[in-house]
């Protein structure tokens, strides 16, 4: 089955987007050269073709191209099947998650989260304390796809208080958590920047990307960059 899928992501490469990909992603990524958009549209072909099976039981060491990983992962979100099952397979590939990208878009694809999210929040709870850069990549992005909410927000939040990171990838998904939830909670957001004593990097980090967003208005933007240069 893998060998057909190689084949079929082959045939849909593009020199030119794997060379600017490369660029983008670690150096010893191994890439095709597929965009996403086509591997989600496989993705959702061999669903119909009720083939999956075949491919999930490949063992992710065997799949040496991240198209072939993100395809692994797309199977996973789009499948219609039991929560419990599906939850195994969520973990093992987080386990295999080599860089930003396998990590953002497995989160963003895994739309049966809002189904149950007290379900998926409890399973997810525990990679924040991993020692894994992309474990507490995937908490936090899984986070501010499906989290910011009245219920979850708060113990998200103690969580960053005390939150002990491995690289600049974990780092740069708590910035972006709470960059995201700042547009939701603005004034909740903006105290937690002020009265946390937060890592240096997370609280500029979060104020540029607040910044960044255009459904900030101006002033605010010119309040929170005085904040950052006064911590």
């Amino acid at each position: 089955m893998r060998t057909k899928i190689y084949k079929k992501l082959q045939s849909l490469s593009e020199e030119k987007y794997k060379n600017f990909s490369l660029k983008l992603l670690p150096k010893d990524t191994n890439l095709i050269g597929v965009r996403i958009p086509l591997i989600k549209n496989l993705a959702k072909q061999l669903i119909k073709e009720n083939t999956i099976n075949k491919y999930l039981n490949e063992p992710l060491e065997n799949l040496i191209y991240q198209e072939e990983k993100m395809l692994y992962s797309l199977l996973i979100a789009y499948s219609k099947i039991d929560k419990n099952e599906k939850l195994q397979y969520i973990k093992n590939y987080v386990a295999h998650i080599k860089n930003w990208s396998e990590c953002d878009t497995f989160c963003a694809a895994l739309k049966d989260v809002k189904q149950d999210q007290n379900f998926f929040f409890n399973n997810f709870y525990d990679y924040h304390k991993s020692k894994s850069e992309y474990e507490i990549r995937f908490f936090y992005v899984i986070s501010l796809n499906y989290f910011i909410n009245d219920k979850y927000l708060s113990s998200i939040l103690d969580l960053i208080k005390n939150q002990k990171y491995v690289g600049f990838y974990d780092k740069m998904a708590v910035s972006w958590f709470l960059a995201t939830a700042y547009n939701k909670y603005p004034k909740l957001i903006e105290d937690f920047l002020i009265n946390e004593k937060l890592d240096n990097f997370i609280l500029k980090k979060s104020i540029n990307k607040i910044c960044d967003s255009y459904q900030v208005k101006k002033e605010a933007k010119i309040h929170l960059r005085k904040l950052a240069s006064n911590k």
